[in-house]
């Protein structure tokens, strides 16, 4: 008798964009009213589910924050770190962000400082990053920013 194939969790549970969306969204709400238990059984089925992601990692790691348990946190965003291949950004940002409020100043401000740095920041990425430093003594930080030729190419290019 041979052994059942195996599937990937994704293609038993098949959801689209707009479903997982609307699932974070869902979780993001419970945080913001308190309602950290659900929202942390809604991150954990989509790290199920998209394991590669970063959101379900932040979504759990910003429960954890709810619940003032910030160490757990930071544990759960360095595990994201070794596991997320998309939105890896996004989850620095937040690493960033977490380790700031546990007190670990010195490995925020590098992976903060590291982000700055970088070229590839989207739009809100980099709106975030900004007010995550002015919140700091990082002010005086050179974020690298897109020259001006480069933004208007882009620009002329999609006209």
């Amino acid at each position: 008798m041979s052994a059942a194939p195996k599937v990937s969790v994704h293609a038993q549970f098949p959801l689209t964009s707009d479903e997982i969306r609307l699932l974070s969204d869902l979780g993001f709400m419970a945080i913001q009213t308190g309602h950290v238990v659900p929202a942390l059984g809604i991150f954990h089925a989509l790290r199920v589910l998209r394991p590669q992601h970063a959101l379900p990692f932040i979504g759990i790691a910003l429960s954890h924050v709810a619940r003032g348990a910030v160490r757990d946190a930071v544990a759960v965003l360095s595990e994201g770190d070794a596991a997320v291949t998309v939105e890896r950004d996004d989850l620095r940002l937040y690493q960033g962000l977490v380790l700031s409020l546990a007190g670990d100043s010195k490995a925020s401000e590098g992976i903060l400082a590291s982000l700055a740095a970088r070229n590839s920041l989207g739009e809100a990425q980099r709106f975030f990053l900004e007010k995550m430093l002015q919140k700091k003594h990082l002010k005086g930080l050179n974020m690298a920013r897109p020259s001006p030729a480069k933004v208007f190419s882009k620009s002329s290019e999609e006209s």
